[in-house]
């Protein structure tokens, strides 16, 4: 490892997607952006996996979901649980960094599991209380301007952009001013609700302005590497908990004085188990073996870099069974649902309640062309013209399900303790 180390924090919200200003929406992002001009944007980052726990602990771990074993929310009583042995803190933390945790994880119910030496959360009477990034912010703030000894890894989780959306603290934007997606309908209750997310992520920007100022006032920010990112998309139907590209498209922000220049666009393909290799390569560490992702340092740095051909997502549980895997190109999408009958929410904000959960039919086999329909809409399957298309991912889907020793592949994946939907809370 060469002298000076850089330092890396890793900030993640919640819920997210690209919906950062940079990403050309028309929300004010400030600070996020300004960190994309100074460094790089990823254009085409997608997450394994369309809900946190999963997620997450593929960006520790540089591995799928059914590899590193978290195939649903950890927190919701079940018997799987994330392997530890390889994490990106426990690797830093055996190369000399300090390891510390600022608010919200979702990948374990002991942080210091996943090789954080500091664990610090804020907590409130509600569980959306949970370290809202006004509360976490000035916690990371007063760590930087202390300024640590030796080289440090400071993962930093905000609660935000995660639902209710219209909690008091928070400004919604104007609902007739806001710009909705495409693939979200065109309605005075998503205009509301899009307004009130708004509130949410000025909140998240703000939080990283703050910190990113305590970084550059106490002279750390030359050597550190700062990173942004989310877990999955936004929490509206059609995004999370799906695989669409609303739900697995997600933001990557990198920025790196002297070794990033300044306003890197990024247009490789990647996973978000590419993260973790792609940092212990920038500190000079070897890639653990084991590890499923790919360095993309290469790609930050100027030099030749071809990115990914394909990214394959995942799907086993959201609150119920509901297995699917996919895989996506340049220009088409394949999604095999496992289960084409299981039980969804009907209302993604009353998730936690019974009543909207329904029965929703979907094809097995979802094919779409993202060239000529990028919001997924038109499923291809089954039509005599995308026969090869169709034929040619399927087989490419099913040999990295043999490859990655998927289990879905040996039927019905059961590890599941039902919890009575009371008893669940922070979906």
């Amino acid at each position: 490892m060469p002298d000076k180390s850089p330092n890396i924090i890793l900030i993640i919200t919640h819920d997210t997607g690209r919906w950062h200003g940079c990403y050309g929406t028309d929300l004010p992002t400030p600070s996020i952006d300004a960190v994309a001009a100074a460094g790089a944007r990823m254009d085409r980052y997608f997450c394994t996996y369309p809900m946190c726990s999963p997620s997450r602990a593929s960006i520790l771990t540089g591995k799928y979901p059914h590899t590193h074993g978290l195939m649903a929310l950890q927190h919701v009583p079940h018997d799987m649980v994330l392997d530890t042995s390889i994490t990106l803190p426990k690797c830093l933390a055996g190369a000399g960094y300090s390891t510390h945790l600022f608010g919200f994880q979702h990948e374990h119910k002991d942080a210091r599991e996943l090789g954080y030496e500091t664990v610090v959360r804020s907590f409130g009477p509600k569980w959306t209380d949970i370290d809202r990034a006004a509360n976490v912010a000035p916690a990371v703030e007063w760590f930087l301007r202390s300024r640590p000894d030796g080289p440090f890894f400071a993962s930093v989780g905000f609660f935000e952009t995660h639902r209710p959306f219209d909690e008091p603290c928070y400004t919604p934007a104007d609902p007739d001013a806001v710009r909705l997606p495409g693939w979200l309908e065109d309605t005075p209750h998503n205009r509301l609700e899009m307004a009130q997310l708004h509130g949410l992520a000025r909140a998240a920007d703000e939080a990283v302005g703050r910190i990113d100022r305590a970084l550059h006032d106490s002279g750390l920010a030359d050597n550190t590497i700062f990173i942004i990112t989310t877990d999955h998309g936004m929490h509206f139907r059609r995004a999370k908990a799906t695989l669409y590209d609303a739900g697995i498209a997600t933001g990557l922000i990198i920025r790196w004085p002297e070794r990033i220049s300044p306003g890197t666009v990024c247009d490789a393909m990647l996973s978000n188990i590419d993260l973790m290799p792609t940092l212990l390569e920038a500190v000079g560490l070897e890639t653990p073996e084991g590890v499923q992702g790919e360095s993309f340092l290469a790609a930050l740095t100027g030099a030749d870099f071809q990115g990914r051909s394909e990214i394959f997502a995942e799907q086993t549980y959201r609150m119920q069974y509901d297995p699917m895997r996919c895989i996506r190109t340049d220009t088409f999408k394949l999604i095999r649902n496992f289960d084409p009958d299981a039980i969804r929410p009907l209302i993604p904000e009353q998730v936690r309640d019974e009543r909207n959960w329904v029965a929703e039919r979907k094809a097995t086999w979802e094919l779409y062309d993202l060239q000529t329909d990028p919001q997924e809409q038109r499923n291809l399957a089954g039509l005599r013209e995308f026969t090869e298309v169709e034929s040619s991912l399927r087989g490419r889907l099913e040999a990295w399900m043999r490859e990655t020793d998927d289990p879905i592949l040996n039927g019905p994946i059961s590890k599941w303790v039902r919890a009575p939907m009371a008893q669940v809370s922070g979906e």
